[in-house]
């Protein structure tokens, strides 16, 4: 009984402090980009050319690296995941029985165990390691976008981009038990509900995580229990773009001429956040014409908002689809080449060389090539 009303007092007092990133002043950005080019920041580059049998050929969203340097890509496209050594070497596929339905987004915990969210159902699976067999799954209220697990007492912290709330933690039955952050513009949330971008970092250890929304260029510190902790944020400028106001004359649910048009006319877009390593975050934002926007570019900053990189293009024409242990992980899609013949998905492994306390050098140590 007590247990039931403290939860109702939390969930009351998250609910109304969902403007929470109104409350604290922001901490600006601080200092010039270090460094010009993607050369500058990065190592040699390591393809993995992805000719793994099935369906249709594999289109990456996301990808992970446990302690051992395996690989786990979210191939959503065929609705798997693919575990791959670290050589690029496919050692299983993984699903629960009966397979995903709509397969979403992917994570691992302190212990490298697996767990998945499929849309269909709202399920989230857990795979347990070394096997990655099925170990237990549950059903949220929510649709998750982007979650990492919380701690070791199997709770969840999601961002959910269709809710009220965005960002939720629910225990390990799926009970929600708080939530937070809204934007501040009610019909900006609506129009970007179909584009869902935005997405979370970090989640491990001490430090809480980090959480971008890209109705404005700001990224959000909070704990574990979804408090938050500061706010980097300065004014607008190419890089670090905020959304015009929404048009009176437009409705959010619908996409006309007239949404393309005040969506093309801004200099950016977020995408999503990463940590490359701890001490750094990396923030992806696309350009071009209309939402599917394909030109992609990289900011890199401390922790603490010290501006390190601004604007680099992501190379290979591709998009960054996972960044950890010192590794930023690039995915290309399928193509036609010239010949008409159809070529494999790639996957392009960088290795991160700056170092955030020497600003523009190069890191003393780079992660080491898997062999």
């Amino acid at each position: 009984m007590k247990r039931s009303i403290l939860v109702g007092l939390t969930l009351a007092f998250s609910l109304v402090g969902c403007g929470d990133h109104e409350q604290i002043p922001p901490t600006p950005f601080s200092g010039t980009p270090a460094v010009s080019s993607w050369d500058e920041v990065f190592g040699s580059a390591q393809q993995m050319v992805l000719e793994i049998p099935w369906e249709r050929e594999i289109v990456v969203k996301d990808v992970l690296l446990d302690s051992r340097a395996n690989l786990f890509l979210n191939d959503y496209r065929n609705d798997r995941i693919v575990m791959l050594d670290p050589s690029g070497q496919l050692i299983r596929q993984i699903a629960p029985p009966g397979g995903f339905s709509r397969l979403r987004t992917i994570a691992l915990d302190a212990n490298d165990n697996l767990m998945a969210f499929d849309t269909d159902g709202k399920v989230v699976t857990s795979f347990a390691a070394p096997d990655y067999q099925t170990a237990s799954s549950y059903s949220v209220e929510s649709v998750v976008a982007e979650f990492f697990p919380a701690g070791s007492d199997g709770d969840i912290i999601a961002f959910c981009p269709t809710d009220s709330s965005y960002l939720s933690r629910f225990d390990s039955t799926g009970r929600l038990i708080e939530s937070t952050f809204r934007p501040r513009d009610e019909d900006i949330g609506t129009f970007l509900k179909r584009v869902q971008s935005g997405g979370l970092a970090g989640g491990s250890g001490s430090e809480g995580f980090y959480f971008i929304y890209p109705e404005e260029f700001a990224i959000y510190h909070y704990d574990a229990h979804l408090n938050l902790q500061r706010v980097l944020k300065s004014e607008p400028s190419e890089w670090r773009p905020a959304l015009k106001d929404f048009p009176d004359d437009l409705s959010p649910f619908d996409y006309k001429p007239a949404h393309k048009d005040w969506w093309d006319s801004h200099s950016a877009h977020v995408g999503d956040l990463f940590m490359p390593r701890e001490d750094v975050l990396a923030v992806t934002l696309s350009k071009g014409s209309g939402l599917s926007s394909e030109n992609w570019f990289l900011n890199l900053y401390s922790r603490e908002g010290l501006v390190l990189a601004e604007g680099l293009p992501v190379p290979h024409g591709g998009r960054i689809v996972g960044a950890s242990g010192g590794w930023v992980f690039v995915a290309t899609a399928p193509y036609l080449a010239d010949d008409g013949s159809l070529r494999p998905a790639s996957l392009w492994r960088h290795p991160l060389r700056l170092d955030p306390m020497n600003r523009g050098q190069a890191a003393a140590s780079l992660p080491q090539p898997p062999r």
